[in-house]
């Protein structure tokens, strides 16, 4: 029991024993009562359980967050803010998503539990200032898929390391070790699981997710220079695997083998007009006109909002097999309006959409060449290159940015290198037997 509480306990029993001895109960002093109040209006942590959900796309569990940190201006504690998050698909059992709904709750819980803290404290950790101050300016700030992507690479490889620094106690030594233990650590999952360390532009997606935290802190005033800004390595990188763009025998493989008209669509969307996949999620029947689709909007993993960027606003040509293929979908949906693709009026989540009804079959025919989406995009962006020899061809109908095309999505074409090679080989023997017979 707190001090205050105890002595207001004490009080309140010298109080009820007066009143028995019929005498005149004195008035508490001045601090006792507030004393009292402050125990009375103290805001406690309390353990949730959460609630699980059946959601569109799978379980979700619902749960309460509330800033300790936030008063308004009366010092009174804000609203209870409600979140839900994703757990599993809805082929998991309920008993095994309760399962999982209580593993969350308890890494939940006890991420608010140290939020509680005296945040006048000056030896703040650097996740208690991502939690805190700048992840919520990503969120204000920032696209939903750049969030998701900022909050994924933190989880996976920051979270764990810097859950006991403290960000004004952190130096470039520190970030300088921190960096070169990912090029030394061995891959526990994903594609390249096994393998030691990360490649090169990965280790720079890291360095750049933890120098804009402390960027954000040096501005804020609360340390005196980014320690990640002045970093150096001299390590060995692992080598980044090639970057997958599928041909044109690829192309019309998956889309033979692929057998739902609407996946069909997707991959044809992606592959043929170079939609992303985000892109394909928001398209609406309203926004075709003829054989132009108008993009407005974009819905990475189903959440509807703005495209990346202005420049991926446009209309994009649907050539004659994307349109046979949008036809017989439209026929199969009857009355068409709305979303292109959708679940229960929204848009559909690309990613279980691709992974369900997509993937199974590509991979029959392609193999491990399989990579996505995205990858049906780059390969658009090479084949246009390929077949015009102009990168104009690329860059608008992916509408990127011409240096941007040039580095992820134009590839180089081997059949010119070899046809170039055969010509040589035609020319070196044609004048070695023109020497040799003057000789």
């Amino acid at each position: 029991m707190k001090p205050e509480e105890l002595d207001a306990r004490c009080h309140e029993m010298k109080a009820r024993m007066a009143r028995k001895k019929g005498q005149i109960e004195s008035q508490p002093p001045f601090d006792i009562v507030a004393r009292i109040e402050a125990v009375a209006s103290q805001k406690r942590f309390v353990n949730q359980a959460g609630q699980l959900m059946r959601g569109r796309d799978g379980w979700m569990v619902r749960f309460y967050v509330t800033d300790p940190l936030q008063r308004n201006a009366d010092g009174n504690w804000g609203k209870r803010v409600k979140q839900s998050e994703r757990l599993c698909s809805l082929e998991v059992e309920r008993d095994k998503a309760l399962k999982k709904m209580r593993e969350f709750m308890k890494a939940e819980n006890a991420k608010q539990q140290r939020a509680w803290v005296d945040p006048s404290s000056t030896k703040q950790t650097v996740v208690r200032y991502w939690e805190d101050t700048y992840f919520p300016v990503i969120v204000e700030t920032r696209s939903w898929s750049t969030q998701k992507n900022y909050r994924n690479l933190w989880k996976t490889y920051c979270a764990e390391y810097f859950k006991n620094k403290v960000l004004v106690d952190f130096e470039t030594k520190h970030a300088s070790q921190f960096l070169k233990s990912l090029t030394e650590k061995v891959m526990k999952r994903g594609p390249h699981k096994g393998e030691r360390g990360l490649a090169q532009a990965s280790l720079n997606h890291i360095r750049a997710t933890c120098s804009g935290l402390f960027s954000h802190a040096l501005n804020e005033g609360l340390i005196d220079r980014n320690p990640f800004s002045e970093v150096k390595l001299w390590v060995k990188y692992r080598r980044k695997a090639p970057t997958v763009k599928y041909t044109l025998v690829e192309v019309i493989q998956m889309l033979a083998a692929i057998p739902r008209t609407d996946a069909k669509l997707v991959t044809a969307l992606c592959c043929l007009a170079g939609l992303m996949p985000g892109e394909c999620a928001a398209a609406r029947w309203e926004g075709i006109r003829g054989n132009v689709l108008e993009i407005t909007e974009s819905a990475p993993s189903g959440h509807l909002g703005e495209t990346k960027t202005e420049r991926r606003q446009g209309t994009v040509l649907l050539i004659a097999p994307v349109m046979r293929l949008l036809e017989a979908y439209r026929l199969e949906c009857g009355k068409a309006t709305g979303f292109l693709f959708q679940k229960n009026g929204s848009p559909r989540n690309m990613d279980y959409f691709a992974s369900d009804f997509i993937k199974p079959f590509a991979r029959k025919v392609i193999g491990d060449r399989w990579a996505g989406l995205y990858a049906a995009r780059r390969a658009c962006g090479t084949l246009l290159f390929n077949l015009t020899g102009d990168t104009r061809a690329t860059y608008q109908v992916l509408r990127n940015t011409e240096a941007i095309s040039k580095k992820h999505y134009v590839g180089a074409d081997v059949a010119q290198g070899r046809a170039g090679q055969l010509i040589l080989e035609q020319a070196f023997e044609k004048e070695a037997e023109r020497l040799q017979l003057n000789s």
